[in-house]
C-alpha cells in the first residue's frame, strides 16, 4: 500500500511539474474560500521514559518506524478589507492508520540505561493518529502579489491511540509470549503562533510554507494489559509541559479557476519536560514518580486537490 501511494503522490508532482508552461490563470480574488483533501504517507517515532527506585532511567518505552496512512482536510479563508489587509483563517483536521510499526520496552537497574534486566521487542502497529487546529490572523501582500505573508494564532489538539502486541522477550531471552495486547494514549494540547508564506512565480503555481510553534500540555494514558497488579483501563498517567515545531513547504498548480492540485511535505518534532508518573495499582493504592518526558519525530509526503469557491 506504501509503495503505491508513493507511486501516485510522485505521478501528481510529475503532472504538476509537467503543466507548468500550460496551466490556467491562478487569479487572486479579493475574497475566497479554499477546501482541501489530501492523503498519503507519515512516519513516526515516539518515545518516554520514567524514573523511579533511584535510578534516572527506570524504563523506556520506544515506537519506532510507525508506517502511518493519513487522510487531511482542510480550508482557508480569506477575506479583503479595504486597507489592503485580509482576515486570514485556516483549519486542518487529519486522521491517520497505523498500518506497522516496532516497539521496544526496556528496564534497568542502573542509571543511564545500564544494568538493563528485561526487554521486549513488540509488534508497534495497529492503533491511529489524529489532530485538529485552527488559526487567525492578518495576511499582507507585496510585490505586485507574488509574496504574501500571514501571521497566525491558534489552537491545535492531538492525539495518538499506540498498541504493544506480539510479544517477544529478548533479556532475558526466552522467546515469545502470547496475550500482550496493551495500549498507551496520548494527548497534545495548547495554543500556537505562526507564519504562513505563499509566493506566485507565475500563473499557474503557488509555493506555499509554514511554520508553528506550540505550547502544549502533554497527557499519555497506558493500560498494561498482563500486569496483574495494575488496575485496568487505566494502569498509569503521564502528565508534563512541552512545545512543538510544525515545518510544511508544498506547492499547488491551477488546473482552471476553481481546481487546484495540492503537494505538501511536512516535519514535526515534539516534546515535554519532567513531568509526573502516577500509577494505579490494583489494590486501590497509587504510587508517584518522576516522567523525564516524552519525544515525538514525524515526516510526511501528501498530496491531493483543492477547490476554490468563487
Amino acid at each position: 500500500m506504501i509503495r503505491v501511494m508513493w507511486r501516485m503522490h510522485v505521478t501528481a508532482l510529475a503532472v504538476l511539474l509537467l503543466g507548468l508552461t500550460g496551466g490556467r490563470a491562478f487569479a487572486q480574488p479579493a475574497n475566497n474560500f479554499e477546501v482541501s483533501v489530501t492523503n498519503g504517507y507519515r512516519h513516526d517515532d515516539f518515545d518516554w521514559s520514567i524514573a523511579g527506585g533511584g535510578v534516572n532511567i527506570l524504563s523506556e518505552l520506544t515506537w519506532r518506524d510507525l508506517e502511518i496512512f493519513q487522510v487531511n482536510a482542510s480550508g482557508k479563508y480569506l477575506h479583503q478589507f479595504d486597507s489592503g489587509l485580509s482576515l486570514y483563517t485556516r483549519a486542518n483536521f487529519g486522521y491517520g492508520w497505523i498500518l506497522s510499526g516496532e516497539n521496544q520496552d526496556s528496564d534497568y537497574n542502573g542509571n543511564d540505561r545500564t544494568l538493563e534486566y528485561s526487554r521486549s521487542n513488540n509488534d508497534g502497529g495497529g492503533g491511529n493518529v489524529w489532530d485538529v487546529t485552527g488559526g487567525v490572523g492578518l495576511k499582507t501582500s507585496f510585490g505586485n502579489g507574488v509574496f504574501s505573508v500571514a501571521p497566525l494564532a491558534g489552537f491545535s489538539y492531538r492525539e495518538q491511540n499506540l498498541r504493544i502486541r506480539d510479544g517477544y522477550q529478548t533479556i532475558p531471552a526466552t522467546g515469545s509470549f502470547s496475550g500482550l495486547d496493551s495500549t498507551y494514549e496520548t494527548k497534545w494540547y495548547g495554543p500556537w503562533g505562526g507564519l504562513d508564506l505563499e509566493v506566485l512565480p507565475s500563473r499557474s503555481l503557488r509555493f506555499h510554507g509554514t511554520f508553528e510553534y506550540h505550547w502544549v500540555d502533554y497527557e499519555g494514558v497506558g493500560n498494561w494489559n498482563l500486569r496483574t497488579d495494575f488496575d485496568h483501563p487505566k494502569s498509569f498517567e503521564h502528565l508534563a509541559n512541552g512545545y512543538g515545531i510544525i515545518t510544511k513547504a508544498g506547492a499547488d498548480f491551477a488546473i482552471n479557476r476553481n481546481w487546484l492540485i495540492t503537494t505538501d511535505f511536512g516535519y514535526q518534532y515534539w516534546t515535554t519536560d519532567d513531568g509526573t508518573d502516577q500509577t494505579f495499582f490494583s489494590n486501590g493504592t497509587t504510587s508517584v514518580t518522576r516522567f523525564n518526558g516524552a519525544n515525538l519525530k514525524s515526516y510526511s509526503v501528501m498530496a491531493g486537490v483543492t477547490y476554490r469557491f468563487r
